[in-house]
């Protein structure tokens, strides 16, 4: 089966309004780095790198006709390396997308979070996702329900039947990494463990900024 492109050129117009757009956020960048050729999208939170053979444009696609961005940032340099406390876990990609969208429907369990942004935890004991968990201890990473159902979504439209989702065990703030057959997309997780009453949520934006320039 054919990638849903129109769907997924849908899914990302609406993640860039919904999350700030900004000049590099208004396009999906076609990349032609010999050996590699791809299309990524990108903002300050997510990052989806494409396979050459899911859109055929050979050029930049515009998510909004008045883009007229030409400098996109640098991204090699968020991609996971190796470690041993790396850990993987593979996830059917519907039914992975099903239990997200019941998290959502969840009573909110903190007091910032908003009917399109949950805050979704991901046990290291349980292997898999809850709605927030009220702890601090480093057992868990968090991420934000709508960049984390946007990925699957367009996996899914992708018809990607299976998603691989590797992470950090030591290190829960570092970027999370999600692969399918033909993507690879990286979320910036949520930090809690430096959270105190008095604070609002902050997500890990570091290394999506240093690459931005921000």
């Amino acid at each position: 089966m054919k990638p849903k492109t129109n769907g997924i050129i849908k899914a990302l117009k609406s993640h860039s309004k919904e999350t700030g757009t900004k000049p590099f956020t208004t396009q999906i960048q076609y990349k032609d780095l010999d050996p590699k050729t791809y299309y990524e999208y990108t903002n300050t939170t997510v990052l989806i790198r494409f396979d050459s053979s899911v859109f055929n444009t050979k050029e930049n696609i515009k998510l909004f006709s008045d883009s007229n961005c030409k400098i996109f940032p640098s991204t090699d340099n968020l991609f996971l390396n190796y470690a041993e406390c790396n850990k993987t876990q593979t996830f059917d990609t519907r039914l992975l997308l099903d239990t997200i969208r019941k998290l959502e429907k969840n009573p909110k369990t903190y007091i910032k979070e908003t009917k399109k942004h949950r805050f979704i935890d991901y046990s290291f004991y349980t292997n898999s996702f809850t709605n927030c968990l009220n702890s601090t201890s480093p057992v868990f990473f968090r991420v934000d329900s709508y960049n984390l159902k946007t990925v699957i979504r367009i996996f899914s439209m992708l018809q990607c039947d299976k998603t691989t989702i590797t992470y950090n065990e030591k290190h829960p703030h570092r970027p999370v990494t999600l692969e399918c057959d033909l993507a690879t997309a990286i979320i910036a997780p949520i930090r809690y463990m430096d959270w105190s009453v008095e604070q609002s949520p902050v997500m890990v934006s570091e290394p999506f900024d240093s690459a931005h320039g921000y």
